[in-house]
């Protein structure tokens, strides 16, 4: 990190001093701090990757939990929802927020279900 600092021409900068500093002791002092820092990041990094193999050896999900990802019509709520579309009480906007799916999702499911009302009522009819 201090050779990246160095090679970047970057400067430790005293405020009160009013001009730089470009003494041995002081780059000295840079490269410490830098080295603290660098191992700070490094036992950082072990320790999470022990954390993750404890957890993965006892068997506990890593990372965020999944969203259950399932379509509208799956919902138990779907058919109440069906009716309120077809009255015109419930908007598809609201629909959406009731089975708490995203409003694409919710229109593709409509179109699944409304191509499927044709088929079985062609099917009957024929």
């Amino acid at each position: 990190m201090a050779e990246t600092a160095r090679r970047l021409r970057c400067r430790l900068q005293d405020p009160d001093a009013g001009h730089r500093h470009h003494t041995a002791a002081v780059r000295l002092v840079f490269t410490i701090l830098a080295a603290v820092a660098e191992m700070e990041r490094e036992l950082i990094s072990e320790r999470v990757a022990a954390g993750m193999a404890r957890a993965k050896a006892e068997g506990r999900p890593i990372g965020q939990a999944r969203r259950r990802s399932w379509s509208p019509e799956e919902h138990p709520l779907w058919p109440v929802v069906l009716e309120g579309l077809r009255t015109g009480s419930l908007t598809r906007k609201l629909a959406a927020q009731r089975l708490r799916v995203r409003y694409q999702a919710l229109c593709e499911a409509l179109e699944r279900s409304e191509r499927g009302l044709i088929v079985a009522e062609f099917g009957k009819a024929g």
